[in-house]
């Protein structure tokens, strides 16, 4: 399933992003490569698919420390885990301006129907006083009220969801043998 893996030892690194504001996501990243000195990442989707075979289909390489210097692996963890830096920031501000542009739309169409809806309740205000229904001016009155309580609290969310609020955390890391 992963398109041509060269038998080798192969690095692997997972992180969770999750992330909350007018949308609230939650995504698994994996970052793959091979263990040799200057070789490039596996695609975002071989890494995954590397990851999630070797968990179906593998089985345990119980000596790997054993067999493989670990020290020598620092600096491909390292730039692993520089590279997720890089992303997580960049998936960031591209989401950050995402939620900024749903946060205006939700609030611009919010108020449009609002006002909308507040021009329908003053003109049944407005016919009730003409016709001399007294006892229906509290109840439109009261109409009135509630709906801008609810808008006002509607758009208290979409104020808070305007702030994106985001954090990452550390899945998994480890060795996988290609055989």
């Amino acid at each position: 399933e992963i398109s041509a893996l060269a038998p080798q030892d192969y690095l692997f690194y997972v992180e969770r992003w999750t992330v909350r504001g007018t949308k609230d996501i939650e995504r698994l990243v994996y970052y793959a490569k091979s263990c040799k000195a200057g070789t490039a990442f596996l695609g975002e989707d071989d890494a995954e698919r590397l990851v999630n075979n070797a968990a179906k289909f593998g089985t345990d390489w119980l000596s790997a420390a054993n067999e493989v210097d670990t020290n020598l692996l620092l600096p491909t963890l390292e730039e692993c885990m520089d590279a997720a830096e890089q992303d997580y920031t960049d998936y960031i501000s591209l989401l950050d301006n995402e939620n900024k542009d749903r946060a205006d739309l939700q609030e611009k169409t919010l108020k449009l129907h609002m006002e909308r809806q507040r021009e329908k309740l003053f003109e049944v205000l407005r016919k009730h006083e003409e016709k001399g229904n007294k006892g229906m001016l509290a109840p439109t009155r009261g109409k009135i009220e509630k709906m801008e309580i609810r808008v006002k609290d509607k758009m208290r969310l979409i104020e808070e969801g305007r702030k994106l609020q985001h954090f990452k955390e550390d899945v998994c890391l480890g060795i996988i043998r290609v055989d």
